[in-house]
């Protein structure tokens, strides 16, 4: 027996440990997954931003050169018109690479290096700026003197690795309203941030940048810290389930106790308390004390029948009988009395039952049935008791199924409605969350901490759902007080008189107990 006890205590103990770090390890992991997700997200919004920045202070950068530029070519073409052709050169900064004047059908290149003379040639007449072998064609015409110069611009465009910018003709309509233009795309090469803005002159800017950077610095991140996070979670939770699993295990703990150190094949049930197992703990307090005297009765009740059974003497079934009466009910002092004295015994019993009139009409008056008593045997009275006893152990029998079912019955409520001071001290919290979301929406609030506050509001509905906990369906419903307390009552013409027009605090209901009911304003029909 012993040995059997230990095993099952040991079964509970680890059974309840496993379950309660299986949990506390799933949310370590749901928590790392959420914060990597987070820093992950943080991180490519940083790098949007940063994106966002460099692609509008290049595009700041081109339109300047490019306005700069056009003022150099409309000095060289008022120089070209004043014959100073040769001091051209002077007039252009270095970033102009090569120039062309083009005056009384006669032209003059000016080229810094060799590869801007071809590109110089491929420029096409017009006004407007034209790219050509990563230069800028500007054309400026003063007078009858034009000139055309090649501005390069790709030493400000953006880099760094997996950075590609790069000028292209402004086709997007959006330019015209926004400075800048952000959009996210995934290509074969991963997802990249797309930053799109005009210069100006027909000309728009455009810069990609990989997200992978992003990803990556988050997973250096976090496996720098994941290590000691998964260790210290682990000796938390490690710590915490052992805890919890003595404190739950307990009353069991205890009760296995007693099955192994009780003596003489009788089982001391130990002391039960209301903070081990909650209201479980106490109800089984509560019936302790009732099912061991009912238990009582029934083992004395049980030891009475199998020792009358194997005795012939008249006399020992008496003795066992009060011997039996003693240990029931040992306050009332039961004795063995003697033929010649039962008749006196059963005369002075029936005087104490009968009722007072019935004795006073008596009193005095021989009966008929006088003396009865006297001449009753030793086995009719021993008879009388056996069948006395016997109605008792029946009675008893019928107390102690009673007594069973009731329990049975209260312990199944106490378990279906165990959750119920949990919904109660939840609900406020819910309706701060809905609270909470309804400011951000009335504030225009956006974003993944608006979302996450949502998502946190579902999981909450989910879990009392779980455990039966719904919300009491009020709108449009007739007013019944057992769920809705009404606040308020206004007249309606759209809404039936007696029906709910508006919920102000929404109501809860736990199985068929009501947990909170629903704030409603009714309608008290057309005004």
């Amino acid at each position: 027996m012993g040995v059997t006890g230990v095993t099952r205590r040991r079964s509970i103990n680890l059974r309840v440990l496993v379950v309660v770090l299986i949990a506390g390890l799933a949310a370590g992991a749901v928590a790392l997954y959420v914060a990597a997700r987070a820093m992950t997200d943080l991180a490519e919004v940083g790098l949007v931003e940063r994106t966002t920045d460099r692609t509008d202070r290049a595009r700041q950068m081109v339109a300047d050169r490019l306005a700069v530029a056009r003022a150099q070519l409309t000095a060289a073409s008022l120089l070209a018109q004043v014959d100073r052709t040769a001091d051209v050169p002077t007039a252009l900064s270095a970033f102009v690479h090569g120039a062309r004047v083009e005056r009384d059908g006669e032209s003059l290149e000016l080229v810094r290096h060799e590869a801007a003379r071809r590109s110089l040639r491929s420029a096409a007449p017009g006004a407007t700026p034209q790219l050509i072998d990563g230069y800028v064609a500007v054309r400026v015409e003063v007078g009858g003197t034009v000139v055309t110069g090649l501005v390069e611009v790709a030493s400000l465009l953006p880099r760094g690795p997996g950075q590609v910018a790069e000028l292209e003709p402004a086709t997007d309509p959006r330019l015209d309203l926004a400075r800048v233009i952000v959009a996210r795309r995934r290509t074969a090469a991963g997802e990249v941030a797309i930053a799109t803005a005009g210069v100006g002159d027909g000309l728009s800017l455009r810069h990609e940048a990989s997200l992978a950077g992003a990803r990556a610095e988050v997973a250096a991140a976090m496996r720098k810290v994941i290590g000691w996070t998964v260790a210290i979670t682990a000796v938390v939770v490690v710590l915490l389930a052992w805890t919890l699993t003595r404190r739950v295990t307990r009353p069991m703990r205890a009760l296995a106790g007693a099955l192994r150190h009780r003596h003489d094949d009788r089982l001391v049930l130990p002391p039960l308390h209301d903070d081990e197992i909650g209201e479980l703990g106490a109800a089984i307090a509560a019936m302790h004390g009732g099912l061991a005297h009912d238990a009582k009765l029934v083992a004395v009740s049980a030891e009475l029948a199998r020792d009358v059974g194997v005795v012939q003497d008249a006399a020992q079934v008496l003795e066992l009988l009060a011997e039996a009466l003693t240990r029931a009910h040992p306050i009332h002092g039961w004795r063995v009395i003697g033929p010649a004295d039962a008749g006196a015994a059963l005369a002075a019993a029936d005087l104490a039952l009968t009722p007072a009139p019935r004795r006073a009409a008596t009193d005095g008056a021989p009966t008929p049935n006088a003396g009865v008593a006297d001449e009753t045997s030793g086995g009719d009275l021993l008879e009388i008791e056996l069948n006395a006893e016997r109605d008792r152990n029946l009675r008893l029998r019928a107390e102690i199924e009673n007594l069973r079912s009731r329990s049975s019955r209260e312990l199944g409520d106490q378990i279906r409605y165990a959750a119920l001071p949990m919904a109660r001290d939840l609900l406020p919290v819910l309706d701060n969350i809905d609270r909470a979301i309804a400011a951000g929406d009335k504030a225009g609030e956006k974003g993944p901490l608006v979302d996450g506050i949502k998502l946190v509001r579902q999981q909450m509905i989910g879990v009392l759902k779980q455990h039966q906990c719904e919300e009491i369906a009020a709108l449009g419903a007739e007013f019944n007080p057992q769920f809705h307390a009404a606040i308020l009552q206004q007249p309606s013409s759209d809404v039936p008189p007696n029906h709910v027009i508006m919920v102000t605090q929404a109501g809860y209901q736990l199985h068929d107990r009501v947990v909170r009911p629903a704030q409603v304003i009714v309608s008290s029909g057309p005004a």
